[in-house]
């Protein structure tokens, strides 16, 4: 019985160029159960292992701030390679890459839909087992989506000789606090431990108010209709080092620049002497680019839904003084390596200052939002 098997598995190989591994596995499962009368689970775990052959390593290297190995699994009859992680302390790492031929490397697979999908991989060493973290082999991920303001606070101050005050946008000009804008990340992981990343996102605000006709310095009054426009774009870009992880959790360092656009605009008609004249404009825009810096971390709940944090914080004390602190949280779910999706939380804090002449001025400017994005991989 044996040497049939023997010939039907070298027949299979031989003659079928155009079947698909999935298909081989599938045509030697049932020859395993019809002829020799084997357990399906058994016959499938056979078939496996014979049509994809031994697995062994490839590309494997050590990091020793980590303690973790990253490298790739391939098999050794059809073309199979996955990308993985897995720890091993320092004491033991040395002579495992000496003596790669005597661990084992255990791989389990699930069958769905007639299809056999790779599940767990696991390393046997000297009667250790270590699990291995199973990567995805994509380097770019774009997510795109929107982001939805549940609450936004603006405030501009103005202050000479002791005087003052605040203007709220948001209560001046009812403005709307919720709204929703576009929102793109961009990623690139250059390997394990190296990636930078790219955001954008923008709000649009407006509104005219209608105010009764205020007389000042003589001969003029200012009154009717005030329109502002208060829209706001933030671009993000970021450098992002995998400082420390185990098979599911990441802690990262960051650094960047971080460039806000307030895109401000306020006109009104001013009389002079019975003329009626349009004023208009003024823009407020965070110098650029700042510098930033931040902390996150990753933990991979599951194969496919990890929840990811970050946290990017700025300071600034020259001729204009400020604070921001950009908060985020997500939990992503992938459908498929390629094709997921994301929701999170948002909140950005930043509040400027500088001083001209004897007059100081001041914004702060608040947001926190849901966001929601398609998540692409490449």
């Amino acid at each position: 019985m044996r040497i049939l098997s023997f010939i039907f598995i070298f027949l299979l190989n031989i003659l079928s160029a155009d079947i698909s591994n999935n298909e081989k596995i599938n045509i030697l499962t049932d020859y395993l159960v019809q002829q020799e009368n084997k357990d399906l689970k058994e016959a499938r775990n056979e078939a496996i292992a014979t049509i994809h052959g031994i697995p062994k390593f490839d590309q494997l290297s050590y990091d020793n701030d980590t303690e973790m190995f990253f490298g790739r699994i391939k098999t050794s009859k059809t073309s199979l390679s996955q990308k993985v992680n897995f720890y091993m302390p320092k004491q033991r790492a040395y002579n495992f890459q000496k003596n790669l031929n005597q661990s084992k490397i255990n791989i389990k697979y699930a069958f769905k839909n007639n299809e056999t999908k790779l599940t767990e991989i696991e390393l046997d060493y000297e009667g250790v087992k270590y699990p291995m973290s199973i990567k995805t082999d994509t380097s770019i991920s774009l997510k795109i989506g929107a982001y939805f303001i549940g609450k936004q606070n603006t405030e501009i101050r103005a202050k000479q000789n002791g005087v003052g005050g605040t203007l709220d946008l948001q209560e001046l000009f009812d403005l709307q606090e919720e709204s929703s804008g576009l929102r793109i990340d961009l990623g690139y992981e250059f390997n394990q431990k190296h990636k930078l990343e790219f955001s954008y996102y923008r709000t649009k605000n407006s509104n005219t108010r209608t105010i009764e006709p205020i007389q000042f310095d003589g001969n003029r009054t200012i009154g009717g209709n005030i329109s502002l426009i208060f829209n706001t774009y933030i671009y993000k870009f970021t450098y992002v080092y995998s400082a420390y992880r185990t098979n599911k959790f990441e802690f990262t360092t960051r650094i960047g620049i971080h460039y806000t656009k307030f895109e401000t605009s306020l006109s009104a008609v001013v009389n002079t002497d019975g003329t009626p004249n349009h004023s208009q404009g003024f823009n407020i825009n965070v110098p650029a680019p700042l510098p930033v810096f931040g902390l996150g971390f990753n933990y991979d709940i599951t194969k496919s839904l990890a929840l990811k944090y970050h946290v990017d914080y700025f300071f600034l004390s020259t001729t204009v003084k400020g604070t921001m602190v950009d908060t985020q949280i997500d939990l992503n779910y992938m459908l498929y390596d390629y094709l997921g999706f994301s929701m999170g939380l948002n909140s950005t804090k930043m509040d400027f200052s500088t001083k001209v002449n004897d007059t100081s001025f001041g914004l702060s400017h608040d947001t926190m939002g849901v966001i929601g994005s398609m998540i692409f991989r490449y």
